[in-house]
């Protein structure tokens, strides 16, 4: 007869083996909320997009916001994370559409466009029909377009009113919006957030995501703003942000550039230890891959971060004036106002099938 203790183990076991079988999907369906730059990447891309600004108007406006835009430029990472609602932008930061072969030039510029296309598709890292497109491929692109969408909202309301006092409620919304927008723009320009590979696992290099993103930018010299602005010319070169109609088509050529850089980033990793692998009673242990420490490095990896961080600033500075121009140029020379926001509240995508990222 069968004891109690063995009807248990039977059971176990038997967990454990389903758990073992769903394990890749369950990792993979997860969002990785990565914190693309972390605060010093993503402040810097935003200050010196403020730099590139070339209408005077607005060029003094966030001049005079410059805390408070690069602490936008952070707030999606910071405190929309902490936030109940959150989770529903983890799916925001990145972009991923080799995680179903779909070449980056193939993608369509519409979302719900996308979703029809991805949907069914195999999921090259779970080895799973495509269930959901936004938690599975991401949808950086589309984010950015929200921001610019609502800063110009914000833009021409402020143009068809007009700035009478310096506590102006629609140039406020315009300057946060914008200063949102920079964070999923500054996410399209870190090469390992436009592809499924995102932390370099299959290529036995993992934990680079945070190195690269974070260990190494922190190591950056104090006058690194002046040589991402001195290679301003160079991202503009490479984006040709003239040719492009819309934020979509803008984010596809950030895109194509840095998910292009991906392997040279690679090759620089200056690994120790390969990463590994392996499933143990069901249960996958990763061990990251051992590195020289950032700042024994950083020498090597100067260019290529500056030029990762530059194509970021550029194509914002691009969109913000390209917004206060389509707007009419709204008179925000009266704004003097000192309004800062602290907390300003989480604003949900609004670009796919459901509008509601954890049930789509």
């Amino acid at each position: 007869m069968e004891t109690h203790f063995q009807t248990f183990s039977i059971r176990r076991k038997f967990i454990v083996y389903l758990f073992s079988l769903t394990l890749p999907i369950i990792f993979f369906l997860t969002p990785h909320y990565a914190q693309a730059w972390g605060m010093r990447g993503h402040g810097l891309i935003c200050e010196a997009a403020i730099h590139l600004v070339k209408n005077k108007e607005l060029k003094r406006l966030l001049t005079s916001k410059t805390t408070a835009i690069t602490y936008l430029c952070n707030l999606p990472d910071t405190y929309w994370r902490e936030l109940p609602e959150g989770a529903t932008g983890a799916f925001t930061h990145y972009f991923e559409p080799d995680i179903v072969s779909i070449p980056i030039q193939s993608i369509p510029s519409s979302y719900l466009a996308l979703e029809n296309l991805a949907k069914g598709k195999l999921n090259l890292n779970t080895k799973q029909p495509v269930i959901s497109v936004s938690r599975e491929l991401g949808s950086s692109w589309w984010r950015a377009d929200q921001f610019l969408r609502l800063s110009l909202d914000a833009a021409k309301k402020a143009t068809a009113s007009g700035v009478k006092t310096k506590d102006d409620e629609d140039v406020y919304q315009m300057w946060v919006m914008m200063g949102l927008m920079g964070h999923f723009v500054g996410d399209n320009s870190q090469p390992f957030h436009n592809t499924r590979d995102y932390d370099g696992w299959i290529e036995n290099q993992g934990g680079i995501h945070h190195y690269y993103e974070n260990s190494l930018v922190d190591e950056l010299p104090r006058d690194i703003l002046t040589s991402i602005l001195n290679s301003a010319p160079t991202a503009q070169s490479e984006l040709k942000l003239e040719t492009r109609e819309s934020m979509i088509e803008q984010m596809r050529a950030l895109s194509i550039l840095s998910y292009d850089d991906i392997q040279t980033v690679l090759q620089l990793d200056p690994v120790i230890t390969k990463s590994t692998t392996i499933i143990e009673k069901g249960m996958e242990i990763r061990k990251e891959a051992e590195r020289k420490k950032a700042e024994e490095v950083i020498n090597q990896f100067n260019k290529i971060l500056i030029s990762h961080l530059s194509r970021g600033a550029v194509l914002l500075a691009w969109s913000w004036d390209h917004i206060f121009d389509v707007a009419g140029r709204p008179p925000v020379e009266k704004d003097h106002s000192f309004k800062f926001p602290h907390k300003f509240g989480f604003i949900p995508p609004d670009y796919t099938s459901s509008n509601n990222m954890l049930t789509h």
